[in-house]
Parts: structure tokens; sequence; C-alpha cells
């Protein structure tokens, strides 16, 4: 019990404010919600459970380890008896990095500070690094000898040398300058005042302000200082920002030849044109400028291009992981850092490009397609693998602005797919969790294979850079797969992958599938309708056709879909240089629509089956969308006829009669229809004319025969012109043709 009051001692005699930690004759008592905060959050759980188990054996059966004690209410434990294993499982820190731990913990940035730099305008810039400063300053200026024993410390100067490492490894502090005890002792001196007699720490504002002065320097928003004006200032940074990059010495002595000329235009000018004699600064003016923060931030994007740009100034946007499987896919292509070898040309070759999906939420490779060019096959080969494997639509897509991506039927099957299509900014690689899948998958799977190359020429690091010389050996000594070998291993190192587990974590492909199982009623299933509309091809031209939008003209594509006419021997098209005659099997529908055209879709991978189209929607009949397969071939020959194919041969002939019949029963029922509403017309001459020209013809005629006139043929008529030919030479009982010259020709 005497080692639990000494605990109790510390704790309750403590001036330190939030203490976090006990120590006591050099050992650290932790509590368990203490000793969970050391690690990471996914690792907290089993810690707890390990802390549990230990703290059991050790009341239970008397092990030394995990030895603890009760303090108002909170469990303390003895942070030196926990087991070796533990420690190096968990990667828990060493004692002395825990003091410096609990040194940050103690420190607050005290307000009135923050407020009284604020008011200060020679530094409301750096306020918030004034007024952390003076946080540290206050802090181990209220520690007496005692207190920093009781932290774990054997002199107020351990203690200040860890604070001087801690305050030099900030780097948001450009103003901090302390690498010594002595230097240290020297800035807290206007902060020892406000805890010695006669203050001994009740201290006013005035007396903290006096404190906090110290920390302004006599140089700040001293303009005399300054010895660039705007002028020289800028063309200081239009020198080095270019993207040749000249060093600071470059960028010096072109400004120094610059500002000669223009003081001497000055002088010749007597004041009206060029710089004065000021405009000649020393290099170390020159590079104290160029070197500032805000100038580096000004000219990188210009000397080191925007991503570079991006990747030191860019503020990070932080994004959550998407909380179920399939709320996002990612696809991105990668070239295939490996060498592989073809033996028709007998050389090694590294061409081969992997474009992978990637569930954002389990890191899971649910597609891929291996090919030697990033094309929109690849694009929509791998969508549909995905989409096949996994049995689910994605809810959201987010990919690049790659050619293969943004082509028309690319987008086309992204959107058949999902509404939500959302690509990157160019060149922000960061919002694409796949280009750290990329690295990490060459970095712990690829890079075991024969022929890896490294990664990309970017890797910053030589562990992650090929070693040619190995590389050019392997060439040498024929190690290196064939292009076939090389894609079934990269199949096998993605499945590899798949089932890795990382930092003692569930596998990609185990959290895929739990997640799957727990949010069913927020997956979308991928049906046969979904693999017709985003990954069956419609022949036809693409098209650009200018268009005006808000007086601006612009180039849109157009796609034209080719017609087919669907005839009484079928659909005739032509795909990849191969002939195929497909028919529809419905009568119903053959009685319909022989000799119309229709749009079809195929599946690019067996064209069997296609399915027809009007005006970019399906074709529905009798409420189902219309599709027209093979058209089978009978054999003439019974000898010929395989087993089944007589079946298939009565089906077929009896389909014909039934879309006769159908054809037949449906006309015979329209002539009924205007036989019983009475409008059944015959195609006669009394129903081929008006009756007003019928009336006229026979007013005529009754006029003829009033007037004597004869149309008798068995009479002579004058009026009548003569012919060469009699009517009775149609007189069957005639064996001769009346008027007509006899002749024998000489055929021979």
């Amino acid at each position: 019990m005497r080692m639990l009051h000494a605990i109790k001692d510390t704790i309750y005699n403590s001036d330190l404010p939030n203490k976090q930690m006990v120590v006591r004759k050099d050992i650290v008592w932790l509590s368990a919600r203490e000793l969970l905060e050391l690690v990471a959050p996914d690792y907290r759980t089993q810690l707890e459970e390990t802390i549990n188990k230990g703290k059991y054996r050790n009341k239970n059966n008397g092990l030394d380890s995990w030895q603890h004690e009760k303090v108002s209410g909170d469990v303390l434990i003895n942070y030196n008896t926990i087991p070796t294993p533990t420690l190096d499982k968990y990667d828990l820190p060493e004692p002395a990095q825990l003091f410096k731990r609990n040194i940050e913990q103690l420190i607050s940035i005290p307000a009135k500070a923050y407020d009284y730099f604020l008011g200060k305008p020679e530094v409301y810039e750096i306020a918030r690094e004034l007024s952390e400063t003076a946080g540290w300053l206050l802090f181990l200026s209220s520690v007496s000898r005692s207190q920093s024993t009781s932290m774990g410390y054997n002199s107020l100067d351990d203690l200040y040398n860890d604070a001087i490492e801690l305050m030099g490894a900030k780097d948001d502090w450009s103003k901090w300058k302390c690498n010594s005890i002595q230097v240290l002792k020297r800035k807290l001196k206007p902060f020892n005042k406000l805890f010695k007699k006669p203050l001994n720490g009740n201290y006013t504002d005035q007396d903290l302000y006096e404190s906090l002065d110290s920390l302004i320097s006599k140089k700040y928003g001293n303009s005399n200082s300054q010895k660039l004006g705007e002028e020289q200032e800028a063309l200081l940074i239009q020198i080095y920002s270019e993207p040749n990059k000249p060093s600071i010495e470059q960028t010096y002595n072109m400004y120094m030849r610059k500002a000669n000329e223009m003081v001497q235009a000055y002088v010749v000018s007597n004041g009206q044109y060029g710089w004065s004699h000021k405009a000649l600064v020393s290099d170390s003016t020159v590079k104290h400028f160029l070197m500032s923060k805000d100038v580096q931030q000004l000219v990188y994007e210009q000397r080191h291009g925007r991503q570079q740009y991006r990747d030191k100034f860019e503020i990070v946007t932080k994004r959550k992981t998407p909380s179920y499987a399939n709320a996002l896919w990612v696809l991105d292509g990668s070239p295939v850092h490996r060498y592989y070898f073809d033996p028709k040309t007998k050389k090694a070759y590294s061409r081969l490009n992997a474009f992978v999906i990637l569930d954002a939420h389990s890191w899971c490779v649910i597609g891929f397609h291996v090919s030697t060019t990033e094309t929109t096959e690849a694009v929509k080969e791998s969508l549909r693998m995905a989409c096949e494997l996994s049995g689910y639509l994605p809810n959201q897509l987010q990919f690049d602005n790659s050619s293969a991506i943004k082509s028309y039927h690319a987008q086309q099957c992204m959107h058949a797919l999902t509404a939500h299509c959302t690509p990157t900014a160019v060149g922000n690689a960061r919002s694409k969790i796949i280009e750290s899948f990329f690295s990490k998958f060459n970095d712990q799977i690829l890079k075991f294979r024969t022929g890896y190359t490294g990664g990309n020429i970017t890797a910053k690091t030589l562990d992650r850079s090929g070693n040619r010389e190995a590389l050019a050996k392997q060439v040498k000594d024929g190690l290196l797969p064939t292009i076939d070998q090389a894609i079934k291993e990269l199949h096998e190192d993605f499945t590899l992958w798949n089932h890795k587990s990382f930092n003692g974590s569930k596998s990609p492909l185990e959290k895929y599938k739990e997640s799957i199982a727990t949010t069913q009623n927020q997956q979308r299933p991928y049906t046969h309708k979904h693999e017709i509309e985003a990954f069956y091809e419609m022949p036809g031209d693409l098209k650009q056709v200018k268009v005006v939008d808000q007086g601006k003209t612009r180039q849109l594509n157009q796609f034209v879909p080719q017609p087919y006419q669907y005839t009484n021997v079928g659909m005739k098209l032509q795909i990849d240089n191969q002939r195929h005659e497909l028919i529809i099997s419905d009568p119903e529908f053959n009685s319909l629509h022989i000799g119309e055209s229709f749009n079809i879709k195929y599946d690019p991978r067996n064209i069997e089956k296609v399915y027809l189209y009007r005006d970019g929607r399906p074709y529905l009949f009798n409420d189902s969308h219309v599709f027209a397969s093979t058209k089978q071939e009978f054999s003439m020959a019974l000898a010929d006829r395989t087993e089944g194919e007589t079946k298939l041969l009565n089906d077929h002939l009896n389909s014909k009669k039934k879309q006769k019949l159908i054809t037949t029963n449906r006309y015979n029922r329209l002539v009924e229809i205007t036989k019983e509403n009475g409008t059944y017309t015959e195609a006669i001459t009394a129903n081929a004319y008006d009756k007003s020209i019928l009336n006229a013809a026979k007013a005529d005629m009754l006029e003829k025969l009033v007037n004597g006139d004869s149309y008798r043929l068995d009479k002579e008529n004058k009026d009548r012109p003569e012919g060469s030919k009699k009517l009775n030479r149609f007189n069957p009982s005639t064996n001769q043709i009346e008027n007509t010259p006899t002749k024998r020709v000489n055929r021979w």
C-alpha cells in the first residue's frame, strides 16, 4: 500500500493542470484510457482485451506483469510491468517519449497572449506562433523542481532539454530560435518574474504583457530594413520562377546586371527613369527574400509545376471512407511495371496496362482488364467484370479524364450503371484513392515478381525504384515470363491483394463481403437489363455536329445508329467482317413487322442474339424486349439430319403456318367488320367512279341511241374505222385466223 499512497500524494499534491500521467520514483503509471490513446483506433479494441486479461491474471494469479492500483475511481497501470511482446506488438513508446508527450498535453495557448499579439500591427501575422511560444514559456516558468520530478525528470535542465527538442520540431514556428539551455533560460527570464516573489503566479494583465513584449523583435515592422522595392521584388520573382530553375546565385547575378542598367539610367535621366542606388543589394538580402515562405509559394508552380505546387502548398481536403461496399467505385488505368518476353520478336517489353475497378470502402479489386493500351474496351470490360463478379451496381463512379474514359461509348456505359458519374479535377490525384492503391500494390505485391521494373519515374526513394542491373541480368538469363504468363500472374496478384490482411486488419475481400451482407437494403442488384444497356454495342456512326450555345459554336457528339431491315429471310448484318443472319421466332411479331427497319444491340462476346431498338429505346412487343436469334439451317437430305433436328424443323414449319393463320384470321376479321357495319364494297365499275361520271356516261349513250347511232358489232357502221382483223378470228371452231396472210418460212 506504500506505493498507492505515493501515487495519491502525487495526484493530489501536484499543482500542474490537466495531469494525464503519474510518475513516481521513475515509474510511469497510466490509466487504461491513456494506454488506448497511444495506439491507432483500429487496434484499441484488441489492446483493451489484452489489458483486461492482464489485470485479471495479475490480480488472481499473482503474476508480476500488469501491476495496477485503483486511485480515485481510476485504475492506473504500472507501465514498466507491461510485457515486452505487448509493447512491441502495439508499438508502444518508451517512457522517455511518454514524458515528452505529457509535456505537450500540459501546454495550452493563453487567449490573452493571442489577443495581445493580434493587436500589434507589426506581429499580427505571426500572432498564433508567438502566442504558442508564450504558452510554452509560461508553462516552463511555472514548473518547480519538485514538479519536474513528479513529471519523471531528475532536474529542471532535463525538462528544458526535452522542451527545446519539442519546440525546435515545430515546422510552423518561423521565428523561434533556441538550441541550448542557456538561450532558453535567457528567454524564460521575463516569464520567471511572474512566478517568483512578489507575484508568485498572481500577476496582472499588464505584468503578462510586459513579459510578452520580450517575444517581439525590434526588427519586426521596421521599414528601414527593407531594401527591396516592389519593382525589384517583381524582377527577382520573375527570374527565380523561370522553369529552367536558376539558382539563387544565378538569379542574383542576373538581377544585378539589370539593376546596374536601371541605376545607370536613373543617373543619366536625373531620376526621371530607372532605379536609385538602393536597388543594389547584397546576395544575402536576395536570398532572404527568395527563401521567404510567401515568395516560395508564389514562384513554386511556375518553377516546379502545377502538381508539385499542389503537393506542397494546396490545402488537403479530408474525406471520409465510403460507409458501405459499392457506394463508390474508383476506376483508373496504370502501366504494369513488369517486363515480359515476346517469343516472336525475341525481345523484352513492358507494355501491359491494367485498368482496375476498386471498391473505395474495402479497397477490394472487383474488376480489371489487361491490354497493351488503355482503350474504351478496357474501360467497359473491367466494369463488366466488376458487375458480373459482384452481382451489384455502383452507387457512384469516380474516374479521371483520360481519353478512353471520356469517349462516347465509355460514358454511355457508365451512365447506364449509375446516375452519379464524377470525374476528378485535372491533375488532382489526391481525391482518387486508386492512385495510392497502385503504389501499395506495386510495393507489396508486384515487386516480388520476376521482371519487376520498380515504381514510376516519380518514385521518391531508392527502395521503390528498380534495380536496373538485376533486371538486365534477368533479361539476359531468360527468366522473364511470356505475355500470357504475365497476364495470368497479374490475375493471381490481384487475387492475392484481395486476400491479404494489412496491419492485422481484415482483408479487402472480407471487408467487402461483410459490408454486402449487412447493407442489402442499400445495394443495387445487377440484372440482364443493365447488361444490355451498359455493355451491348449498337452499330452506328459517331458524328460531330456544330451547335450554337449562348452565342458560341461548339462541337457536339451525335450518335447515328445504323438501321437494319427485317425481311422474310431475317435480318442480315456484318460485324468484324463476319456475316450474320438472325430471325425472330415469334409468329405474331412476324405477321406484323416484316419489311420494317430497326436498330440493334448485340453482345460483342457472342453475336448469337441481337436486341431490337427504335428511336434510341428498346422495342417492346407484348411487354417484352424483342430479340432476334441466329437463323438455323436445316439439312436437305434426311441422311444429314442430326438428333433433334427434325423436331426443330417441325417447330419452324408450324411457326410459319401459325404466322399465315394469324394473318388470314386478321384479314377475315377485318372483312367481317365491313360486312357487319354495312361498309363492304366490291371493287366493280359501279363503285370505282363517282356517280356524276357514271350518270354523264349513261346520258351520252342514250343520246347516241336516240340519234340513231349504232354501236352494234354485227352490223356495218360506216363511221367505224376499217380494220384488217375480223372478230370471228377468236371463234374456237375456226382452225385458222382470218385475214392473216399465210407464209411458209424456210427456217433452214
